[in-house]
Parts: C-alpha cells; sequence; structure tokens
C-alpha cells in the first residue's frame, strides 16, 4: 500500500519544517542562558584549548607501574561494595514486607513506602556524609551508606513484586489456615525469589560503582586513588586506575550473570519436580 502524498506533505511539509526550526532556535535560546548562568567563557575556553588537549594526553599512557597497588585499592573497593550488600538486602526484604498492601494494614504500609521513599531520594554520598559525621571518616561510613543504597533501592522493587502475587494464592493459603509468616515463607518468598536474585546481583554492580565514588570522599579504595592523582595532574596513574576499574567491573558483570542464571535454573528446576 502506497502511503498518500497528503500524508507526506504533512510530515515533511513546511509546517514541519518550521516547527523543528522553532524547536533548534528554543534549544539554542537554552543554552545560550545556560552558559550566561553559568558564566561560561568561551574566548577562555578556546584560548586554553590546545593546553587542555596537550595535557589530556597523559591519559593515552597508562603508568603501568602502578598497576599492582591500584588492583589492591580496587579489591579494597569491591569488598566495600560486597560487605554491606547481604546486609541491605536482608533489612530491605523486611522493609518490603512492611510496604505491601497485601501483608500489612495501610497505615503500616503508607508510613514504610514513605521511608524507603526518603532513603531512595538520598544520594550515597549524601549519606556518607552523615554517617562520617556520626562514626567518622573511613570504611565504616561507607559501608552503612552503601548499605542505606541498597535497601532503598531493594526494599521498593521487592514489595512491588509482593504485591504484583495474585490475591487468589493469599486466599488458598488462608483456607489451609496458614500462619503469616508460613505465608511469607512459603508464598512470599518462593514467588519474588527471581526478582530478589536478579535485583541482588545488579544492586552489588551498583554498589562496586557507588564504592569507588565514596572513597574520592574518605572511603578509600580506589575513588581516593583517581582523586588524588587528578589533584596531583599524574594523568598516567589514574588512566591505570579506570583500566582497573573497568576490569573488576567487568569481571563481576560476568561473574554475577552466570550465578544469576545458575540460581535462577535451579530455582526452576526445582519448581518444576
Amino acid at each position: 500500500m502506497k502511503p498518500d502524498p497528503k500524508d507526506i506533505i504533512v510530515a515533511h511539509g513546511p509546517s514541519r519544517r518550521k516547527q523543528n526550526l522553532m524547536l533548534m532556535i528554543g534549544i539554542a535560546i537554552v543554552v545560550v542562558i545556560t552558559a550566561w548562568r553559568a558564566e561560561v567563557d568561551i574566548p577562555t575556553l578556546i584560548r586554553d584549548l590546545p593546553e587542555g588537549i596537550a595535557r589530556s594526553q597523559g591519559f593515552l599512557i597508562p603508568d603501568m607501574s602502578a598497576f599492582p597497588k591500584l588492583t589492591g585499592s580496587a579489591f579494597y573497593t569491591l569488598l566495600l561494595a560486597l560487605i554491606p550488600t547481604p546486609i541491605g538486602i536482608i533489612l530491605a526484604f523486611l522493609f518490603a514486607i512492611l510496604a505491601s498492601a497485601n501483608l500489612v494494614p495501610a497505615p503500616v504500609r503508607n508510613v514504610t513506602r514513605g521511608i524507603i521513599t526518603m532513603k531512595r531520594a538520598l544520594p550515597e554520598y549524601v549519606t556518607m556524609i552523615f554517617m562520617a559525621a556520626a562514626l567518622g571518616l573511613g570504611a565504616l561510613p561507607g559501608i552503612a551508606a552503601i548499605a542505606v543504597g541498597t535497601i532503598g533501592m531493594l526494599s521498593k522493587i521487592f514489595a512491588d513484586a509482593i504485591e504484583e502475587i495474585d490475591e487468589r494464592q493469599f486466599d488458598s493459603f488462608d483456607c489451609i489456615g496458614a500462619s503469616y509468616w508460613q505465608k511469607i515463607r512459603y508464598l512470599v518468598i518462593p514467588a519474588i525469589m527471581p526478582t530478589i536474585v536478579a535485583q541482588s546481583f545488579f544492586r552489588i554492580e551498583l554498589n562496586m560503582r557507588a564504592a569507588g565514588l565514596l572513597g574520592a570522599v574518605g572511603a578509600g579504595g580506589i575513588g581516593y586513588e583517581i582523586t588524588r592523582s587528578m589533584m596531583a595532574l599524574e594523568y598516567e596513574r589514574v588512566s591505570t586506575a579506570i583500566i582497573v576499574t573497568l576490569i573488576f567491573i567487568f569481571i563481576i558483570e560476568k561473574v554475577s550473570d552466570f550465578m544469576r542464571r545458575k540460581i535462577l535454573a535451579d530455582e526452576k528446576e526445582s519448581l518444576t519436580k
């Protein structure tokens, strides 16, 4: 079926070109106003651009002599990400129970959902600042901040998964006289186990990135090494740190993909028996 010439004219005619032109003008105006409010100095940028390009060439030649030390820092960051993850997963599941309409009364759900929303609204580095004020600098406030971030993300996902369980399944458990905790053990946990596994492994990858960011603000690890090297203009070392970080994240992603497939396959096999 050939398109109607009238439709082609409407889609690509003068009116459409005018709309696109007005859109481009609007975007240009927004960019100009933003640059003006941000005090962007275009002449200085153009003048210093060659020097910036010359300095950035250091990123192209990694300092491989720092590779062993940076690998140790990256491993420290990995531990910083792994330690709070199981803590956050367990607490997230408990919060999810209190945030599910089919498990608790509405007032309890609404209050818990509000707490979860507050946790999700705070970035890890903001939580890190509060924790550092209470606990001091070091690994402990970083671990606490990552655990809080894990709770904020996973508790909402788990709660949504619980609320998606068919209400007829709860009715069938009520008919056989199952207790509250028996419904959680034999209905809720098996029903949302794929979500728990998939999202928990995904959160490990996010926590690795968060641990690197928190390292730049006092938690140590590879993030601290990158920040220190940048301040010292050691761009070759920064490049090496970035390579090490990418290697670790790639390995974590592959391991998490394998473990996720393995656990979910075992879970599916147990359900079919």
